[in-house]
């Protein structure tokens, strides 16, 4: 019977740190903000708060730095939301609204997203933004010139039929 009384307390310890989450990133503001759909004050003796998956947040007047487990950092911009996931073992930062800077570890040491998709970083530091449903401030060179490219070549077929549909033909107006 005494074996039970110390058996039982050592199972439910090893099953509750099972199941706990774990902390995923550091979050850290100096102003209030929003964690978890709670205000957070800040000076109050508390520089720092976990977050962990599933968590969302959003900035207040004033940058929200989260820190990652290996060092990584994301910087929210004042008035910008976010959420963190899992895939794996690997943290899935989702911006909601508005910016955010990051310096990654490794290219793949965090997922990043907003709402148009997963955005692959070209480089471990850079700035992604949301708005409207839209990224913005992720074009390289490449999807420069992909864009001019696209409006160049609309031009020019634009161009080219309308010098083929008026050459070569009788004049027609609205009122005949």
């Amino acid at each position: 019977m005494r074996n039970i009384f110390r058996v039982v307390p050592v199972a439910i310890t090893a099953t509750c740190s099972v199941l706990a989450q774990s902390t995923v990133a550091i979050i850290h503001s100096n102003s209030p903000f929003l964690l978890r759909g709670a205000n957070v004050s800040t000076g109050q003796g508390v520089p720092s708060w976990p977050v962990m998956a599933g968590d969302t947040f959003s900035a207040g007047k004033a940058p929200t730095t989260l820190t990652f487990t290996d060092g990584s950092v994301i910087v929210l911009a004042p008035d910008s939301s976010g959420s963190i996931e899992m895939s794996g073992d690997t943290p899935v930062f989702h911006l909601l609204t508005g910016k955010a800077s990051y310096r990654l570890k490794s290219a793949a040491a965090v997922i990043l997203t907003s709402p148009s998709g997963v955005i692959t970083p070209v480089a471990v530091a850079g700035t992604i933004g949301a708005k409207a449903g839209v990224a913005v401030g992720v074009f390289t060179a490449a999807h420069a010139a992909a864009i001019v490219g696209v409006v160049v070549v609309g031009a020019t077929a634009a161009s080219l039929g309308v010098v083929l549909a008026t050459s070569n033909g009788t004049p027609v107006s609205p009122s005949q």
